[in-house]
């Protein structure tokens, strides 16, 4: 049991699957053992696969492929681990792929094993992406690069940046603890650490699913006046900025107000996960800090100039962000 505890871990760290509480639909679960030992996670959704209609995407053969191949001297195969999981499920999808598990019911965010048209959205996605590349050939989850020369094998590998390798690594203890937006950069930044040799020096365009980091990155700050501090006061100013804004993925805030039942029943209403920071340590919500301690600046500023403040906060939004080209204003958008 400890080893499939520390493989539902594994995939909710890397945002493969997520936490959930009552669903409309559930599957049963099947584990795998790989040969070394590890443990693949798959449903068995019998009832769900009844369903599902079949892309009937037509897959290359072995015979196919070998023609492409003639003529070629150098070959390089990358197998794409784990790659199911590169597909990400819209919302309604992912509750259908809803499991259930003696720790608890869980949802898949990314594609997972057992689905009937698994292989064949993952082939035609796959192909959409990579067949445009001349050389390269795919043939279920492995992809085969093949050129009359190094030159052209090497550029192959590199044309457009597409993807020629995968990293993953296990969170620490205190990582574990980090709220998801945190986590997202975290893997940002490990990336980028691990495939240094590769972007040094060079213009780097990062891309991820979560788009909260948006928001986050872009330093782009709202301010209302409350006229008290309770949930209600807070809730009510939050859906004002929704409605201009749209509704946010997460949330990440401090405990108070935002732990109360009040609070929390709105978060779930409104589909938005809520990530609080530690009782013992606010502190560690640090964009919040920094963003309350820039605006209270910025108004002393203001005020001692005899300033509008209005004014002043329209110049911070479109005042470009330490070390890039643009505003908190343009990154919003």
């Amino acid at each position: 049991m400890s080893r499939l505890r520390k493989a539902l871990e594994k995939l909710e760290e890397s945002c493969i699957i997520v936490a959930v509480e009552a669903t409309d639909w559930v599957n049963s679960l099947v584990i795998v053992e790989k040969k070394n030992g590890n443990l693949r996670l798959c449903l068995d959704p019998k009832d769900l696969n009844k369903a599902i209609k079949r892309q009937h995407f037509k897959i290359p053969t072995v015979q196919e492929i070998a023609s492409q191949l003639n003529g070629k001297s150098l070959y390089t195969i990358l197998d794409e681990k784990d790659g199911y999981h590169q597909v990400e499920l819209d919302t309604e999808t992912s509750y259908l792929c809803t499991f259930q598990t003696l720790f608890g019911r869980y949802r898949y965010k990314r594609l997972p094993f057992g689905i009937s048209s698994a292989s064949e959205v993952f082939l035609r996605k796959n192909m959409q992406t990579f067949r445009v590349i001349q050389g390269v050939q795919m043939i279920v989850d492995d992809m085969i690069i093949a050129r009359k020369d190094e030159t052209d094998h090497d550029e192959t590998l590199r044309k457009n940046g597409k993807v020629i390798a995968y990293a993953s690594k296990s969170m620490t203890d205190a990582e574990k603890n980090y709220a998801q937006i945190k986590k997202e950069l975290l893997a940002v930044l490990f990336a980028c650490e691990k495939f240094n040799p590769y972007i040094y020096g060079e213009k780097v365009l990062v891309q991820t699913d979560h788009k909260p980091l948006e928001d986050y990155y872009s330093r782009f700050i709202e301010i209302r006046l409350l006229k008290g501090t309770n949930a209600q006061s807070v809730v009510n100013n939050l859906k004002a900025i929704f409605s201009v804004r749209g509704i946010p993925e997460e949330i990440v805030s401090d405990n108070m107000p935002f732990n109360s039942h009040f609070f929390k029943t709105f978060t779930k209403e409104y589909n938005i996960k809520l990530s609080t920071s530690s009782t013992t340590h606010s502190q560690s919500n640090a964009m919040a800090e920094r963003s309350m301690q820039t605006m209270k600046q910025l108004f002393n500023k203001a005020h001692a100039e005899g300033k509008d403040e209005c004014i002043a906060l329209l110049e911070y939004r479109n005042t470009p962000v330490t070390g890039m080209n643009y505003s908190p204003a343009q990154l919003l958008m």
